[in-house]
């Protein structure tokens, strides 16, 4: 009855619940997904990150932020032992980290946070790392500029544009659907500039 697959089907049923807006059940579906996989697995393997990286986006969306910082902390810290230093898990979870620290208020700990992740990105040369690089910056400037903080929102949007340059300067060919999502990415932080 505890087999890790049953841990996963549970998981994908909590994200159907959660995509759905029925956070409650999503929350008990992440749970015990992630109470089996403690049994199942060594305490640092990465699917553990995974379940606790889902209960801290859960918490975060109820307002529980100390217990979503808990969850993804644990998820860092278990992607930071186990993945290589620039993958792209670990800038996920720095970005959950701080809009937990966003919300309640700590700005310098968001900052550095977001800096922290776009170091484990830039350490990736590669398309897909870049491409959220420019999401990250473009959804933190325009959070700064909602909460009025408009000098930090237009020096985050113009790293935005940086990175978008970078990108269409290289020679990596890009995917019709990373060439849509890059132009859209453009588009929006350039209606944000204006």
């Amino acid at each position: 009855a505890d087999h890790p697959d049953l841990a996963r089907s549970l998981c994908n049923f909590g994200i159907v619940h959660y995509t759905l807006g029925d956070d409650m059940r999503a929350l008990a579906l992440f749970e015990e997904a992630l109470a089996i996989q403690h049994k199942a697995l060594p305490a640092n393997h990465p699917d553990l990150a995974w379940h606790l990286g889902n209960l801290a986006r859960v918490h975060h969306k109820l307002g529980n932020y100390r217990e979503a910082g808990n969850r993804a902390m644990e998820a860092l810290k278990i992607r930071v032992e186990a993945l290589p230093l620039d993958h792209r898990r670990i800038a996920e979870c720095q970005v959950v980290l701080l809009n937990i620290h966003r919300v309640l208020g700590n700005s310098d700990a968001a900052a550095h946070l977001l800096e922290d992740a776009l170091t484990v990105l830039s350490m990736s040369d590669n398309v897909e790392a870049a491409m959220l690089k420019v999401e990250m910056l473009h959804q933190y400037a325009h959070a700064l500029a909602l909460e009025g903080a408009l000098s930090g929102a237009l020096y985050f949007a113009k790293r935005a544009v940086a990175t978008i340059e970078e990108i269409w300067a290289s020679d990596e060919q890009l995917t019709e659907l990373q060439w849509r999502a890059l132009h859209s990415q453009t588009e929006d932080i350039y209606r944000f500039l204006a």
